[in-house]
Parts: structure tokens; sequence; C-alpha cells
């Protein structure tokens, strides 16, 4: 009878086991996912709207400064988005979508309140305009 009773009882350790295996895989599959996406299209966002954030206070009025954005180019193609949408200036701040998720936004402190983004598709060129 002690034996029976030991060989359920390995039965139901092997069992808890292989459930832990299970969801340990299931956690480490989810953190690599989110460690990927983060290098991704998300992290590129947020590194445009810093650097042209950062670019417009810098500059003063009368400025015309080229951005290269080849790397935002493909990005969108990838995530099917139109580029001519993915670079927004409103307010003093810049949003930069280029995913469909909600996209990234950084404010600037220059009081440039007319500047422009113009989108040179050809050369992909953001010309940034400071008035």
């Amino acid at each position: 009878m002690k034996l029976m009773k030991n060989k359920k009882g390995s039965e139901n350790i092997l069992m808890i086991s292989v459930i832990m295996l299970i969801l340990n895989i299931a956690l480490f599959a989810g953190l690599f996912y989110f460690a990927v996406k983060k290098t991704g299209t998300v992290e590129l966002e947020e590194i445009y709207a810093k650097k042209l954030a950062l670019i417009i206070d810098a500059a003063k009025p009368g400025m015309q400064i080229s951005f290269d954005i080849k790397t935002a180019f493909e990005y969108a193609e990838e995530n099917k988005v139109d580029i001519k949408n993915a670079f927004l200036i409103n307010e003093n701040v810049v949003y930069v979508k280029l995913s469909n998720s909600k996209g990234y936004y950084y404010s600037f402190f220059n009081n440039a309140n007319d500047t422009t983004f113009q989108l040179d598709e050809e050369n992909k060129v953001l010309n940034i305009k400071i008035t």
C-alpha cells in the first residue's frame, strides 16, 4: 500500500513540474516579445520625437533644417502607416507615429509656434522651417 501512495505523489510532482515549466516558458516568451517590440518601432518613435524637439529648441528663427528619416520610411511602410501623417507639430509638442499604436510625443520649450514640417518623400528627408 505504501508504494502505491508514493507512486501517486510522484505523478503529482511531475504534473506540477510540467505546468510550472509551461508557465515559465510563457512568461519568458512574453518578456522577449516586449523587449523586441521596445527595440523596434516604439523606440524609434521616441528617438525621433526627442531629436526633433531638441533640434527645434536649439534653432533660431528663420532657420531651415533637413532631417534624415530613411529609417522612419522603412518602419512606416512595414507597419502600413501613411508617412505623410507620421510627423506632426502642434502647440510646442512634436508627435511621431510610425505604427498603429498611439505613437510618441515630446514637448519643446522654444517659442516657435509657426514651426512647420515638410516631407520630401523623394529624398526621404523632413524639412523643418523655424519662424
